[in-house]
């Protein structure tokens, strides 16, 4: 039996269930059809009228035929192709294409999808939101002769735009004026309705300002305010924690008491820059009592965290935290040549992300830059050639006690020496050499040294070892045999 493009469309519109397009047990072939628009509101527009019959006569008679893989029909209306299609770009319903793929998805999110399972005597309004998909079609059929602005949508699709504008707001891609007439007026509408969302895009856009807000504190530690108290998120904490601290409502004169219990809030649930400030206020005795040990403590146990997040690619403000490391060091230890070390690593994370204009970042640079020369004259600088051993190297590659790999090529001049992870699992290596000013994210290092008659090849190894003999050597080894032995005294150029 053939299926003609008229029972197809009959059938897309559920005009007619499953069951009666293939009566025929000889059915084997079926006509192009492409799914309309109109179809798919003629869909909706059918579930309205059945809003409290059965959900499993839908789902038998249209949804398994037209979503399953196994269906003829799921291939011939090209179902799975159009769920790969790219829509509603901006949020919203533009085209007659994004609506007929926004109502498809709406389908294929539906939960019992995922579990198969609803329970049986379930109405259609109890599983699918009709409601709401009525109320998408009714608008986007309103607008189209309507100018951009004055576009009405319901409340989700307004919460997935205003979502897209801020989202490009931080990507620093323009908005244009009309966009952001729009945004604003969703943002107005929403905040009226106490929505999250629409809080956090004018609380943060308008702490420091944005090409949508001007600066405004006020505005800011409201939204946020707010936001925070209906979602109890710490990232809202945060930012109200870094307002009362600068005293950014109330004459830049800080409020530290207000300021605590938001870092406090932050630091519980693992913040980093809550974690660092609250240290910072323990360590001023700024609303609390002055601790240095407290102080001290909260920024060691922080930068291990902060260290291992920026060396597998997460940089969570690892440069204010090696800032404070390095102050530990200088101010707590006296150790200025370790200090200067993490300096440099302070340096270096802040120069990668400063393409990203973080709110402050200029003024961290500044601290950097001071700390830098504060403990510049500490440190034996040696340009890049370096005289000792490769045990600082060697305890950089081993951290993770995984089986590496030293390779050694002859070079017209001396040899180059390669160490690595044998099999690199996503997490780099943050070397940092003081005598170089050298500090550089890696998954390799490589060395060059002078000398004669040095075995070239390459050496798995899971281990070393000192030898303190009258020859003193590092002595690498795989499964407690010698593989190569590395002279304690090299002159190194690191690269």
């Amino acid at each position: 039996m053939h299926i003609s493009k008229e029972q197809l469309q009959r059938f897309a519109r559920y005009e007619i269930p499953y069951s009666e397009l293939t009566s025929d047990p000889k059915h084997d072939t079926y006509e192009p059809y492409d799914l309309t628009t109109e179809d798919i509101i003629a869909v909706v527009e059918k579930l309205d009228s059945m809003f409290e019959e059965p959900f499993l006569r839908f789902w038998d008679e249209w949804l398994v035929p037209v979503f399953d893989m196994a269906s003829p029909l799921n291939e011939v209306l090209r179902t799975d192709d159009l769920l790969e299609e790219d829509y509603c770009a901006r949020g919203l319903i533009e085209s007659d294409k994004d609506l007929l793929l926004y109502v498809l998805h709406a389908f294929d999110d539906l939960p019992c999808w995922r579990s198969a399972r609803f329970p049986e005597k379930a109405q259609v309004g109890q599983v699918i939101e009709v409601d709401l998909l009525l109320d998408v079609i009714r608008s986007y059929l309103f607008n189209k002769p309507l100018p951009f602005t004055e576009w009405e949508f319901p409340y989700p699709i307004k919460e997935d735009y205003i979502d897209y504008i801020y989202e490009k707001e931080g990507d620093r891609e323009e908005i244009s004026e009309e966009e952001k007439v729009l945004f604003r007026r969703y943002v107005e509408e929403m905040i009226a309705l106490h929505n999250i969302t629409a809080l956090k895009a004018k609380g943060f856009l308008s702490y420091g300002g944005s090409s949508l807000y001007p600066c405004d504190w006020q505005v800011s530690r409201d939204c946020l305010q707010k936001a925070f108290e209906l979602s109890q998120d710490p990232t809202y904490a945060n930012a109200l924690g870094y307002i009362y601290y600068y005293g950014r409502c109330n004459g830049f004169k800080p409020e530290y008491e207000k300021a605590f219990p938001y870092f406090v809030y932050g630091y519980i649930h693992k913040l980093y820059e809550s974690t660092y400030k609250l240290a910072d206020m323990y360590k001023g005795g700024k609303g609390v009592v002055q601790s240095t040990e407290t102080y001290r403590q909260i920024i060691e146990e922080l930068y291990g965290y902060a260290l291992n997040d920026f060396c597998n690619g997460e940089d969570k403000k690892f440069a204010d935290v090696a800032l404070r490391m390095g102050g530990v060091y200088e101010d707590v230890y006296g150790d200025l040549p370790q200090a200067y070390g993490c300096y440099l690593q302070a340096d270096y994370a802040l120069k990668r992300r400063m393409d990203e204009e973080h709110y402050g970042d200029d003024q961290v640079a500044g601290y950097i830059r001071d700390a830098l020369d504060r403990t510049r004259d500490a440190v034996d600088h040696k340009g890049k050639i370096l005289r000792g051993n490769a045990g600082p190297f060697l305890r950089f590659l081993m951290q993770d006690r995984e089986d590496c790999i030293a390779s050694v090529s002859k070079l017209k001049k001396g040899y180059k020496l390669t160490l690595k992870k044998k099999r690199f699992t996503g997490r780099k290596m943050l070397v940092t050499v003081p005598e170089c000013d050298y500090c550089v994210l890696t998954e390799k290092i490589t060395l060059y040294f002078q000398g004669e008659d040095f075995p070239v090849g390459s050496y798995v190894f899971d281990d070393y070892r000192r030898s303190y003999s009258e020859d003193d050597r590092f002595i690498l080894t795989f499964e407690g045999k010698t593989v190569l032995e590395l002279p304690e005294e090299l002159e190194y150029r690191v690269r």
